[in-house]
């Protein structure tokens, strides 16, 4: 989410929502390099690794961009399919970072709505839902003064318009966890067709294939996880995808 940082899965990581992060192009490069390893390989092992390699680096201590990074890092943990450790990484960021860049605070509470989502928490989505709403009406009533630090990529209208989009996928993972089965796969087979970043085609087929199931599409549902087992490479739902392929071979 889930991105050099993952906007797909329904995740974001922060530089896919075009965080400008300083002025040191030196860790910009860093920060960017494993967004290609989870975006287009869907490989979270070593999406984690090269986040970590970039934490223990001094020349990041103390800075912003450490906490986008670790962000980063909650993402790959989800992507690897360990929820709990994605939303314990999320929470130890600071809360007052988060007043720092009116991006970066959007990205934590989206991406923490989809962790909890995923993990079935219909409670906590809300709660950080509600946060995320707040920060749609703040960006939107924000001036578009380039010196004003609550904007921090291109223009308020792009920012305003990405906010739309987050807001909206979370009233879909809403609507999963209320058992609005087929609103969720209208929406995730439409995104589907959409996207381009492999990450996030595997995470709307794998969504929509946990509502064909629940409506007892049995081949639909086959169908949207060949496609996660076929691209989704070491994502867990890849891996999970098969386990439910397997459950299902002699159902038609």
């Amino acid at each position: 989410m889930i991105s050099t940082v993952i906007w797909s899965l329904a995740i974001i990581t922060v530089l896919s929502l075009a965080v400008i992060l300083g002025k040191n192009f030196y860790i910009l490069k860093k920060i960017k390099e494993p967004s290609v390893v989870l975006d287009i390989q869907c490989d979270p092992e070593t999406y984690i690794k090269m986040n970590k390699n970039i934490l223990d680096k001094k020349i990041i201590k103390n800075r912003m961009e450490y906490f986008f990074v670790t962000l980063n890092l909650s993402v790959g943990y989800f992507s690897n399919g360990d929820i709990k450790k994605a939303i314990l990484t999320a929470e130890n960021i600071p809360l007052d970072k988060l007043e720092k860049n009116s991006t970066f605070k959007a990205a934590y509470y989206y991406n923490l709505c989809v962790f909890y989502a995923v993990d079935g928490d219909r409670a906590m989505v809300e709660h950080y839902n509600a946060y995320l709403q707040e920060c749609y009406k703040n960006i939107t009533a924000a001036s578009e003064d380039k010196n004003n630090k609550n904007i921090h990529i291109g223009n308020k209208d792009s920012m305003v318009d990405r906010l739309k989009k987050l807001i909206k996928e979370i009233a879909v993972h809403l609507d999963r966890l209320d058992g609005e089965y087929q609103k969720v796969i209208d929406y995730y087979e439409k995104k589907f067709q959409q996207e381009n970043v492999p990450c996030s085609k595997c995470f709307s087929k794998y969504y929509s294939a946990l509502c064909y199931e629940k409506l007892g599409d049995i081949p639909a549902m086959k169908e949207a996880l060949i496609y996660v087992s076929e691209h989704g490479n070491k994502l867990f739902i890849a891996a999970e995808g098969k386990e439910i392929l397997n459950k299902y071979q002699n159902i038609s």
